[in-house]
């Protein structure tokens, strides 16, 4: 997929016993909400990202085994849904891991025409 048109970028620092909310605004579709999330998973060692679709406008995204003072991201742009009418909703991230209380995150959203 090439990425058409970025529709935003958000940028912050959150507490990894708490989650990060990111609001995507859609005037056509109704906005979105995406609550990311820091978890261990003792029974498996490798980071890996579960996407959970709550209802039609909000999604939690899980991020497993974030290693400490270490940066992921997910290998490609992860289709997520619509945007307005006809166009695909994609979004990655870059996660920080670091030593202190607070990780780093940059989430980016893109559409691709249909």
């Amino acid at each position: 997929m090439t990425r058409q048109k970025e529709l935003r970028t958000i940028q912050g620092e959150f507490d990894p016993n708490n989650e990060f909310k990111v609001v995507l605004p859609d005037p056509i579709g109704g906005d979105m909400t995406f609550y990311f999330r820091l978890e261990k998973d003792i029974a498996n060692t490798d980071s890996r990202t579960k996407f959970h679709l709550d209802n039609e406008h909000e999604a939690t995204i899980t991020i497993f085994n974030a290693p400490l003072n270490k940066r992921i991201t997910l290998s490609q742009d992860q289709e997520i849904g619509t945007y307005g009418k006809d166009q695909v909703l994609l979004m990655n991230y870059i996660l920080s891991t670091q030593a202190s209380k607070f990780t780093q995150i940059i989430v980016k959203f893109y559409t691709e025409g249909k």
